[in-house]
């Protein structure tokens, strides 16, 4: 009768702990699909604007190429040029592909103290979790003029310079966002994201989530290195 009674409760703490973990696991999925959009905004970029640089002076050279100094004589008329271009492409509307992997990976160890350290709370000791997440990235819609690719659908990678040259202009770099790691009472939460653009194009971000009246929002974005 004894040995039945804990089959029963053994029974009921597997099912239990099956359904706040497909909870869980449905919650992070919400949480990520409603900020993907404002963290895609945040972090990544258009590459026809960053490789545009702001005109300088020439230098001029002497017949031993030493340099004699700047002309100025161009510099306005090119800065007229330079703002026109940039007008137009900030308001050029025209689709951005941003390559995506849906399958997100744990949030490095390094990382998850800084959730307790960034909101001033106490310190817990690490669970163990080192499962991947596949999220439903249909149901993401983006801002602006990115959109998600996912890995599988983009063309080969041009080893010459480390980007997918097939897509021209309209490619705007590699995107990757890990899990989020979630304090015991799940209110504050922390995850890690990657923006590269290159062989040495890239930045990485550390971004912080609070939940406020029942609504998770980005508390901070901190930007952690540069390619």
């Amino acid at each position: 009768m004894l040995r039945n009674l804990f089959c029963i409760i053994f029974s009921l703490l597997i099912l239990s702990n099956c359904s706040n973990k497909k909870k869980n696991i449905e919650e992070e999925e919400t949480i990520i699909t409603a900020l993907l959009p404002a963290i895609i905004d945040s972090t990544c970029m258009d590459l026809r604007i960053y490789e545009f640089r702001l005109p300088v002076p020439k230098s001029v050279y002497d017949k031993n190429n030493k340099f004699i100094r700047f002309d100025y004589s161009n510099l306005a008329k090119d800065s007229i040029i330079y703002k026109g271009r940039l007008d137009s492409l900030n308001k050029d509307t025209s689709t951005l592909y941003v390559q995506f992997n849906p399958i997100l990976k744990d949030v490095d160890e390094k990382y998850k103290q800084e959730l307790f350290y960034h909101f001033k709370i106490k310190e817990e000791k690490e669970r163990p979790r080192n499962e991947t997440l596949t999220i439903p990235y249909q149901n993401i819609k983006t801002k602006k003029k990115f959109k998600l690719q996912i890995s599988s659908k983009m063309p080969k990678i041009n080893k010459a310079d480390g980007v997918f040259s097939n897509y021209g202009s309209s490619f705007s770099g590699s995107f990757s966002i890990s899990r989020i790691y979630f304090d015991m009472e799940r209110n504050f939460g922390v995850l890690t994201v990657g923006y590269f653009c290159g062989t040495r194009c890239g930045e990485g971000f550390t971004i912080f989530i609070k939940k406020v009246s029942d609504k998770w929002i980005i508390d901070e974005i901190v930007n952690t290195w540069i390619a």
